[in-house]
């Protein structure tokens, strides 16, 4: 949901997506909204998406990736048993997954410490804070120089993502 677009439109969307099809459970005179499962999501029309705003082809790989959780083809514990390269080759064969999406579920839903979104805008521009430089570093520049955090470059990219919010 979140790709191509700002980080203010992608939490639309899924507050949207939230708010319309999943649950909500009131705490302390608060609503607090959960995702809906992978099954009520898969059930939904490319209508009932473009209802919220989605474009085509978000509506069209949001239920696909749906269509494939529920049916068990894509499951975490099946992409935790392999190695880094074959999760990002899984996820991006799934249409509608780049590169820098399968990384960022790597390290995120997976925890895996080495997954790194080289192509993420957000990332080439902290390292272009961190650096003192006027220009972003070239994405061979970048790949280079992650060789020095092989290992935990999912940890150093978190490091670099706080560092463009600190402002």
């Amino acid at each position: 949901m979140g790709q191509q677009v700002s980080l203010h439109v992608a939490y639309l969307l899924k507050r949207r997506l939230v708010e319309h099809f999943g649950e909500n459970m009131a705490f302390n005179g608060k609503d607090y909204w959960m995702f809906p499962e992978p099954d009520k999501v898969a059930n939904l029309t490319k209508e009932n998406l473009l209802s919220l705003k989605f474009t085509n082809r978000k509506a069209e790989y949001l239920l696909d990736a749906a269509e494939l959780i529920s049916n068990g083809r894509l499951t975490k514990t099946g992409l935790q048993e392999l190695p880094l390269h074959e999760m990002e080759k899984k996820l991006t064969s799934i249409r509608g997954i780049g590169s820098r999406s399968a990384n960022y579920v790597i390290m995120r839903c997976l925890r895996h410490p080495d997954a790194f979104p080289a192509a993420d805008a957000g990332l080439h521009n902290a390292l272009k804070k961190v650096l003192g430089s006027y220009s972003k570093p070239s994405l061979p520049e970048i790949i280079e120089w992650s060789q020095n955090w092989t290992g935990w470059r999912a940890y150093a990219t978190f490091y670099l993502w706080m560092e463009l919010a600190a402002g």
